[in-house]
């Protein structure tokens, strides 16, 4: 894991404990470009389409396809030792 990783890790841990569970940018610590915060983008689109959508077949179909890219995006985090990013990011998209 590398210095900014650890850094990230760190703030997030204390925003934890100041029971604050992720800041306004909770995505800062995803860089740009990566492939962490591509499928955080994707959630987000897919959150906002389907809240957007009127038939709620289509919409289901846009909820699930938004809970599987979080999966991959919890299990990359998980995967690089990034465990409190994927628990912020987690709980911040819970409340989108």
């Amino acid at each position: 894991m590398g210095l900014f990783d650890q850094l990230a890790e760190a703030r997030i841990q204390d925003w934890i404990r100041r029971g604050q569970p992720s800041p306004e940018g909770v995505a800062d610590h995803v860089k740009d470009g990566s492939i962490e915060a591509q499928l955080l983008g994707e959630i987000i689109a897919l959150r906002q389409a389907a809240r957007e959508e009127e038939r709620p077949d289509a919409a289901e179909h846009l909820r699930k396809e938004a809970n599987s890219r979080q999966l991959q995006l919890i299990l990359l985090l998980e995967r690089d030792g990034r465990n409190l990013a994927a628990q912020a990011i987690a709980v911040r998209l819970a409340a989108l």
